[in-house]
């Protein structure tokens, strides 16, 4: 274990900072500290304070410490994203984020200042804090969508199935019978090859993807209110113990447990959403929801 104060003395003498700055970079390197921990990492703060100070693995400093270096350039996106000013709801913008993140390990890496499991660990975090993984899969469904406008384009018909247009000798028209495609459907019943058959014109393609995709996002939406229902009434059970010392939360929150990421999401979307929280603890009969998934308070579990 190496105490994080090493660290922050070598970025001071690298940068070299004067005595008069000294105080005031350390504390805006202290901050940043905890970002990683409790945003990224997701570490109790007691599980590292040890013998009255920070620490953490040795094979640990350097990649703590090259992400600090990265995040005082105030101009880069590491430096927003620390800060809480950058975009993180567009998938593109969580692309460059965690090249750069990932390119920064990678060099840690490749210097020899860390090894394979450390790198791979601090990755993961990224990739969970970040939700890296489903915005490349975001990215790579808009290509795709791409791919079939193009691939489509010989099924883009201008007049609709049946329409029946005249044209006087001024060169006016007007419909004389017109016809209409009906939507097509998707029920219980639907499958793919069906879908597939009824498809005649590009816009049914596009279409039938947004029905789907309206259709997931409802799915996603009320499965996941479903779960903290469930949740809360998990945390219900015991609503007569200490907050802090909740059997439920305890269990949850424990270090090694792979519910951390999922509640800081939780959190973050209870606390854009506080009607949501409301309701649940109107129906379950609870109280302090809110807090409940809240992983990043010091000194808690």
């Amino acid at each position: 274990m190496i105490r994080i104060q090493k660290v922050y003395d070598e970025i001071i003498k690298e940068n070299g900072w004067s005595f008069e700055e000294k105080e005031s970079k350390e504390r805006n390197l202290r901050k940043k500290f905890s970002f990683l921990m409790t945003h990224v990492m997701l570490r109790d703060p007691e599980s590292y304070f040890i013998d009255g100070a920070n620490q953490v693995p040795e094979k640990e400093g350097p990649v703590i410490k090259n992400l600090l270096l990265a995040a005082l350039d105030r101009k880069s996106i590491i430096s927003k994203w620390f800060n809480g000013s950058y975009e993180l709801t567009v998938s593109e913008n969580v692309m460059i984020l965690y090249a750069e993140l990932k390119n920064i390990l990678d060099n840690v890496y490749h210097n020899h200042l860390t090894d394979e499991v450390t790198k791979n660990d601090w990755v993961a975090a990224i990739d969970a804090a970040t939700d890296y993984s489903n915005a490349h899969k975001v990215i790579r469904i808009k290509l795709l969508l791409e791919d079939l406008r193009n691939t489509a384009k010989p099924l883009n018909h201008t007049i609709n199935f049946g329409d029946i247009i005249a044209m006087d000798n001024d060169g006016s028209k007007e419909y004389i019978l017109r016809g209409k495609r009906d939507p097509i459907e998707i029920t219980e019943e639907t499958t793919i090859m069906s879908l597939l058959d009824n498809l005649a014109v590009e816009n049914e393609y596009h279409d039938v993807l947004i029905s789907l995709i309206t259709k997931f996002e409802a799915h996603a939406s009320a499965r996941a209110l479903e779960d903290i229902r469930t949740y809360a009434l998990m945390k219900s059970i015991n609503d007569d113990e200490d907050p802090k010392e909740n059997t439920a939360r305890k269990h949850l929150y424990s270090a090694d447990s792979e519910y951390l990421h999922r509640f800081r999401n939780i959190y973050q979307f209870l606390k854009s959403n506080p009607d949501v929280v409301t309701e649940i603890e109107n129906e379950v009969g609870t109280t302090g929801l809110l807090e409940f998934f809240n992983i990043t308070i010091k000194g808690e579990k």
